[in-house]
């Protein structure tokens, strides 16, 4: 699986794919300890300027790492676009840094 090839720090990994039966497989990730950003922004209705910065540039990282290039050749690139890129989808881990998942 191509997510099984990526590595990042603000990317949730893909250990394993398995299948369970003809209809359908399982996924072993990465487990992030902490919060989603729609729970964190329900407790905390306002998030100071400097911590709301931190996170867009982490989730901007891991996008941007998602669509670059990867090995044998400047053209070849990942391509992956995240299609449901929301609160919920954005994992923080036991250190409050940021995982993109569900893609």
């Amino acid at each position: 699986a191509i997510h099984s090839e990526m590595v990042h720090p603000r990317v949730v990994r893909l250990f394993d794919v398995f299948e369970i039966d003809t209809n359908s497989f399982a996924t072993v990730l990465e487990y992030c300890r902490g919060t989603d950003l729609d729970h964190f922004l329900r407790i905390h209705r306002h998030i100071p300027e400097k911590d709301a910065k931190s996170i867009v540039v982490q989730i901007l990282s891991g996008l941007k790492y998602l669509n670059t290039p990867s090995g044998e050749g400047a053209d070849r690139r990942r391509g992956i676009i995240h299609y449901d890129l929301k609160p919920g989808n954005i994992l923080f881990d036991e250190h409050g840094e940021v995982k993109i998942t569900d893609f």
